[in-house]
């Protein structure tokens, strides 16, 4: 299709856009009292503060640099002009909201941290709106992911590793006697705050199933804590939680994930086959639990049995923890253990198979791995521009410059291979670039890069700053299809 750019102002989404406002309105419900007070599982871990009444984008002072992205909007740091506080704001775009249809998930988002008041949960003190963007003012922890000291320091020693294993825990029993499940519980999840306690984030897929554990059938999370019941039977209840908490007790003592192969296929291949390994001098009692926690069957997952996470909290592992004045304890140093972990040498799973050819096993694979992600793209709102049998290889909100303006379009990269945008507000193509041998992709700095054809350059700007491995990928797409 050729390039059929219009130059007219965008129209609002007047009754779309009007829901988003309304659900998002509803922010003011005496924050100040429910931001301070303490909840059933102890007080809260951070010093008292005060949320203020509404507030508007002007009432801040804002940092420029973002300090996280997301599929749907930003997360900058803004500072209160009365009070001096410093919050992190996620900032989500409501067009886009609208035009991927996740209006639900993002009201639902916001339902639930105003729900769920703990000190292991970050803190959503009140949210805010303009014309653009809805504003979710949430508790700022400035240490950063725990992810990121797992990285520093290889792994936790015993003590690092039961503490923080404890406060999530904590937090986990709690979303969960609200029927809450997470759905996506990771050490990427996890930040620390002021006083580095731990703060469990992103409820962007969390959901509410009751607390008679209702099952859900969507697909979600991170392939290396997905549970095994949600790729073999394809639903999954809060028991889910319990066999990611696993996951990442395993990885605090060991420095890796259990299950991980070099495709999400085959790591799902060791998940439903519960194929893993601990080092040899893994400690016993971390063991035990962590055998427990990963039980295929999750009526038999501890936590999950009669007695519940009482079973799970009086485990030998958590020995010592003082379950209700977690809050109060001051967090151990971040420290691995005196001896690192040591790794038996892992046999190939595929070693003991009948010796097939690489090249045939390989083509296989990769068959199976594009007809699940086809299957898991039928769901998304771009599949109505595709092709039959065209797989979307990448896909994000940019901004496409024309003459001295720029329109925001939703740039789409398939394997056919196709490179085209759309205007995500009217749901419509408004142009495709022309692939070809000549087709040339240059990256100007983080956010701008160039899409060169015959006759015609293609300046765009992705606006969460990938423009390089926008360039990355598309020279890739060009040199598999050629």
């Amino acid at each position: 299709m050729s390039d059929s750019e219009d130059n007219s102002d965008t129209n609002e989404v007047e009754t779309k856009d009007e829901s988003v406002k309304e659900k998002d309105e509803s922010a003011e419900k005496g924050k100040e009292e429910s931001s301070n007070e303490n909840n059933e599982s102890g007080g809260s871990s951070e010093p008292a503060k005060a949320a203020p009444r509404k507030k508007y984008r002007e009432d801040f002072i804002w940092q420029e640099q973002p300090i996280g992205r997301g599929a749907y909007g930003e997360v900058l740091l803004a500072t209160d002009k009365e009070t001096n506080i410093t919050y992190a704001v996620k900032i989500l775009n409501k067009k886009h909201i609208i035009a991927q249809k996740k209006v639900e998930c993002v009201t639902r988002e916001k339902v639930l941290l105003d729900m769920l008041r703990h000190p292991n949960i970050v803190n959503l003190y009140f949210t805010f709106s303009d014309p653009d963007n809805l504003h979710y003012v949430l508790e700022y922890c400035p240490h950063g992911e725990l992810l990121d000291y797992i990285k520093k320091h290889k792994c936790f020693n015993l003590d690092v590793a039961r503490f923080y294993s404890a406060e999530i825990l904590s937090a986990i029993e709690f979303m969960h006697s609200k029927g809450v499940a997470h759905r996506d519980i990771k050490p990427e999840n996890i930040l620390l705050g002021n006083n580095m306690h731990s703060k469990i984030v992103d409820f962007g897929t969390a959901k509410q199933l009751g607390v008679a554990n209702e099952r859900s059938k969507s697909f979600v999370g991170t392939a290396a804590y997905v549970c095994p019941e949600l790729l073999i039977a394809k639903e999954a209840g809060l028991s889910a939680d319990l066999w990611s908490f696993g996951c990442m007790v395993y990885e605090f003592l060991s420095g890796q994930v259990p299950f991980k192969a070099s495709t999400e296929y085959l790591t799902f291949q060791l998940i439903m086959n519960r194929e893993f390994i601990f080092p040899e001098n893994f400690p016993e009692v971390a063991k035990s639990l962590v055998e427990g926690l990963l039980a295929l069957d999750p009526d038999e997952r501890l936590g999950n049995r009669a007695e519940k996470f009482a079973e799970l909290k009086a485990h030998p592992f958590f020995e010592g923890i003082d379950w209700d004045n977690l809050p109060n304890i001051t967090p151990p140093p971040f420290a691995p253990p005196e001896v690192m972990p040591i790794f038996p040498k892992k046999e190939d799973p595929v070693s003991a198979a009948p010796l097939r050819d690489p090249e045939e096993e390989r083509k296989e694979r990769e068959a199976e791995e594009r007809k699940q992600k086809l299957a898991e793209q039928k769901s998304s709102v771009w599949a109505k521009f595709l092709n039959d049998n065209e797989l979307i290889v990448e896909t994000a909100l940019i901004l496409k410059k024309r003459g001295m303006g720029k329109k925001k379009r939703q740039l789409i990269l398939t394997d056919a291979p196709r490179l085209f945008y759309v205007d995500a507000d009217k749901m419509v193509i408004k142009g495709e670039i022309p692939w070809g041998p000549e087709l040339k992709a240059e990256a100007k700095g983080s956010k701008h890069f160039t899409v060169i054809v015959p006759g015609r350059n293609y300046k765009l700007e992705d606006v969460a700053g990938n423009a390089k491995q926008w360039v990355e990928i598309i020279l890739k797409v060009k040199s598999t299809s050629s």
